[in-house]
């Protein structure tokens, strides 16, 4: 049986991965400036601070960011990209108090960087109290971002971009708040075609 030359064949997927005009799969963008989406945190779920403990009582988050829209510039106006952002956390240490710190950001993927916004917040978030609360006080926030991006350069036809957006929580915890636990939600690279506003 005659085999297959493996050259051809590395070109090609090196050709199809490398296309400007196709998505680029999730494992092709580890390495691309400014990519802050490959970091491995979980969008939401439960941390444990004694894993080894059954009864740990936990602290929950959860994260989310959609909705990255572009909208084109009307006659005399602006053009934009805009994303929602969620954070939620709550959790019932009874010994343990945390600090959030959240943040969200909304970015084109351009080289230099500077179409964004990036705004972060904290907050402290007290002990569970049995007695006083049936339920843990929840810590939520909502946000719609939104960056003008009417200054790139495009041709009249237009010229693909790409957005990107994520929202995070950290909490820490511990005497020092040197220990945490985080959360992150991420779209990467979304595609749109920048249209320029007419003189």
């Amino acid at each position: 049986m005659k085999r297959l030359n493996p050259i051809p064949i590395y070109f090609l997927l090196l050709a199809v991965f490398c296309s400007p005009s196709l998505p680029l799969p999730a494992h092709a963008l580890i390495g691309i400036p400014n990519d802050e989406c490959v970091e491995d945190y979980p969008s939401s779920g439960e941390y444990n601070i004694d894993q080894n403990d059954p009864d740990d009582p936990g602290i929950y988050g959860v994260t989310s960011v959609s909705n990255l829209t572009y909208w084109p510039a009307v006659p005399g106006g602006r053009a934009y990209i805009t994303s929602d952002h969620f954070v939620y956390c709550h959790h019932y240490y009874v010994e343990e108090d945390f600090e959030i710190h959240w943040a969200y950001r909304l970015w084109v993927y351009e080289q230099p960087n500077q179409y964004e916004a990036n705004p972060r917040y904290s907050t402290p978030m007290d002990k569970f109290d049995p007695v006083e609360d049936i339920m843990p006080e929840p810590f939520e926030e909502s946000a719609t971002m939104q960056v003008d991006v009417t200054e790139l350069s495009a041709p009249k036809r237009g010229k693909v971009y790409h957005m990107s957006a994520y929202t995070r929580i950290d909490a820490y915890y511990g005497d020092k708040k040197d220990k945490k636990f985080s959360w992150k939600a991420c779209r990467n690279l979304v595609n749109f075609t920048h249209i320029p506003p007419e003189d």
